[in-house]
């Protein structure tokens, strides 16, 4: 039995070694675990780790960081998978942690050609960096948790926790496990609950009055969220995001892209569309610009904690920098 967990997200990466463990136990129930590190693996090690012993009849061995192999990493792999293709009985698991770097390609090929036929297991863990991959994410993760989101529900968690995804998956099982079981479906207001400071006043509502235009509105709940505690810097991701998503939406529009090719769902899209309307190029490039200033500020823990910045990117988003 191996597996090969290859990508450079840490969440899928500790996922992938988890089930594959799982699964191994579930054949081998009284196996040990060994761990070797790639940059420092001698040959042999894992065919000594792999062979039963008066102490244990089988064991999983966990290669680390093989992206720093040593050449005997490699083709101990390599004459592994050719003996298991061969037809040879393992008395244990292999798994092979891989970040997805050019080092060990001769090895990474044989086991990718392994898991063509169904010899190894291959599990994929590299980064969501699209909307709609997130999105999907989001979907999938409830629906192992029996649930269902709506779309402007996980619109809203993407905004809120950007490329953060054990986060994500962390604020994904706390909503599930605090439903009532009857409950299967998360809506937005659910979701605001878990993002928002006192009276209800969230930072969905404040970047929903923000790229609307409307000033009077962003700014009151902007102070009312400041005194129930609010965080400037989940305010400025969340901004951030949803600008990032107009960006898409327009040069979709200027270019004639598809919703593949910018990465977002066709709810995500008609969405945007009804903000982008108040937006050309230039509002779009100063508000980025803005909100940049206003992220270096609050990591920057200026002396109003970023304040100052923050509301100026809300006043140039809005339209209304010279009123």
């Amino acid at each position: 039995m191996i597996t090969l967990v290859q990508g450079s997200e840490e969440f899928f990466i500790k996922r992938g070694l988890q089930n594959a463990i799982e699964k191994a136990k579930k054949k081998y129930k009284d196996a040990d675990i060994v761990t070797l590190q790639a940059n420092v693996y001698n040959k042999g090690a894992i065919w000594a780790s792999l062979t039963p012993s008066l102490l244990s009849t089988s064991t999983i061995v966990v290669v680390e960081n093989s992206e720093s192999c040593t050449d005997a990493l490699i083709e101990d792999v390599v004459q592994i998978v050719d003996a298991l293709k061969n037809g040879e009985v393992f008395h244990g698991a292999l798994v092979i942690l891989h970040s997805g770097a050019v080092r060990g390609k001769r090895m990474i090929t044989a086991l990718k050609n392994a898991a063509n036929s169904k010899l190894v297991d291959f599990i994929e863990a590299k980064p969501l960096k699209r909307d709609d991959e997130k999105m999907m994410f989001i979907s999938a993760e409830f629906r192992r948790l029996k649930k269902s989101i709506q779309n402007d529900a996980a619109n809203a968690l993407v905004l809120a926790m950007g490329d953060d995804l054990s986060g994500l998956a962390g604020y994904i099982h706390q909503i599930a496990d605090d439903m009532p079981e009857e409950n299967t479906t998360v809506t937005k207001k659910v979701v605001d609950f878990y993002f928002g400071g006192a009276n209800q006043v969230d930072i969905f509502d404040i970047v929903n009055a923000t790229v609307e235009g409307n000033l009077v509105r962003a700014l009151t709940l902007l102070n009312l969220g400041i005194a129930n505690g609010l965080a400037l810097n989940a305010l400025v991701l969340a901004m951030a995001s949803k600008l990032r998503q107009l960006g898409r939406v327009a040069r979709m529009n200027n270019r004639g892209l598809t919703a593949q090719e910018v990465g977002l769902t066709t709810w995500q899209i008609q969405n945007a569309r009804t903000y982008l309307r108040r937006f050309n190029s230039s509002l779009l490039s100063k508000s980025f610009e803005a909100l940049a200033n206003a992220n270096i500020a609050c990591i920057g823990q200026d002396v109003d904690g970023g304040y100052v910045a923050v509301e100026k990117a809300i006043i140039t988003i809005t339209g209304k920098e010279h009123v």
